[in-house]
């Protein structure tokens, strides 16, 4: 067995991290104020962006963001927070953007 695979097994929200990062996800360091916080990822698909943000395993958030369109202010469409098992799993649930079940109402700033 690979390091990696005893890694996942210990881990197994590092199959899915690993899983977003083949899809095209970009993953980077949550630094804010010069120190760091957690990880960092998204996913931009047009003018929706899906963000992660992780703290540790029983601290994340994910959200769809929706981007400034001529005459209307973008922002939030969609928020998710919880374990990094439960955001995962409402991230992965999620419609893509631009389906029918997509959300697409802004519901809030960012940030």
């Amino acid at each position: 067995m690979t390091a990696g695979h005893e890694a996942a097994q210990d881990d197994p929200e590092l199959v899915v991290l690993a899983a977003l990062r083949e899809a095209g996800w970009i993953f980077r360091p949550w630094v804010e104020a010069g120190q760091t916080l957690g990880l960092a990822g998204s996913f931009t698909d047009r003018d929706f962006t899906d963000a992660v943000f992780i703290a540790d395993r029983d601290d994340a958030r994910a959200v769809r963001l929706l981007a400034d369109q001529p005459g209307a202010k973008g922002g939030v469409v969609w928020d998710c927070a919880g374990s990094l098992r439960d955001v995962v799993a409402e991230l992965l649930a999620l419609p893509a953007p631009h389906t029918r079940l997509a959300p697409q109402l802004v519901i809030g700033k960012w940030p």
